[in-house]
């Protein structure tokens, strides 16, 4: 990749910055954080995180929704708060990786 991914550095920021911040269970947190990323295609996240990217979003994505509640919130539903809280590890890990590609020259 030959360009820097700010705009995929910025928005896993703004994601982070929801899962810290943000009031209310690690759940709608974690919603606030999808959808702070939920704009960002794969041409937009570097070669060597594309896997973990799509992890996340696949870890976010798993359940079928019922009715008009998309698919995040069916998973979220049915979410464990241990498997929560590892889904928001993932997220900064993704931050500190693209902030550390950011960084290099």
């Amino acid at each position: 990749m030959n360009k820097k991914p700010f705009y995929a550095w910025e928005k896993f920021g703004v994601a982070v910055h929801s899962l810290v911040t943000d009031h209310g269970e690690i759940k709608a947190r974690l919603l606030a954080a999808f959808l702070s990323i939920s704009s960002l295609s794969s041409r937009d996240i570097p070669d060597e995180i594309q896997d973990q990217f799509a992890e996340l979003r696949g870890l976010l994505t798993a359940k079928e929704p019922n009715g008009d509640e998309g698919r995040v919130r069916a998973t979220l539903r049915y979410m464990r708060m241990d498997k929560a809280s590892e889904i928001a590890e993932r997220f900064l890990n993704i931050y500190l990786r693209l902030t550390e590609i950011c960084k290099e020259d």
